[in-house]
């Protein structure tokens, strides 16, 4: 059965390519991101997944994090290119055995940290059996 390290892993790697890394100013990071970083930071983490039965559902985020223009005002145009980058990445990539789709998008606001991000929710239903 696969875990929310597996498919946080899996996102990762299908985000971790040039056209992704190169358009930020910060980091891809897998589950975490940096302490205090002000700048462009993509984070991938998994929320939840089934372990009892098959197909396996789980869900997953994709926080792009980017620095107001101002205090509460978000930089739209960078949020919307980088967000397209990523989903552009995202559905090119094949999960074979999985069905993966973006399920909703949002853009949430980080007053304290004086930035806003946008979150690609993602679905999961992964009908193969990890391999060790």
């Amino acid at each position: 059965m696969y875990d929310i390290f597996d498919a946080t892993e899996m996102l990762f790697k299908a985000l971790n390519v040039p056209e992704v890394t190169n358009a930020i100013s910060g980091e891809l990071c897998n589950g975490g991101r940096p302490l205090n970083s002000q700048k462009e930071d993509i984070v991938v983490n998994t929320i939840t997944i089934t372990t009892i039965y098959k197909p396996q559902l789980a869900t997953s985020n994709i926080n792009i994090h980017v620095k107001d223009i101002e205090v509460g005002k978000p930089n739209i145009k960078r949020l919307k290119d980088i967000s397209r980058i990523v989903r552009k990445a995202f559905e090119s990539n094949q999960f074979i055995g999985k069905s993966v789709y973006i399920s909703d998008l949002g853009m949430l606001q980080e007053s304290e940290r004086k930035e806003h991000y946008v979150n690609l929710r993602i679905q999961w239903r992964i009908y193969d059996t990890k391999q060790n």
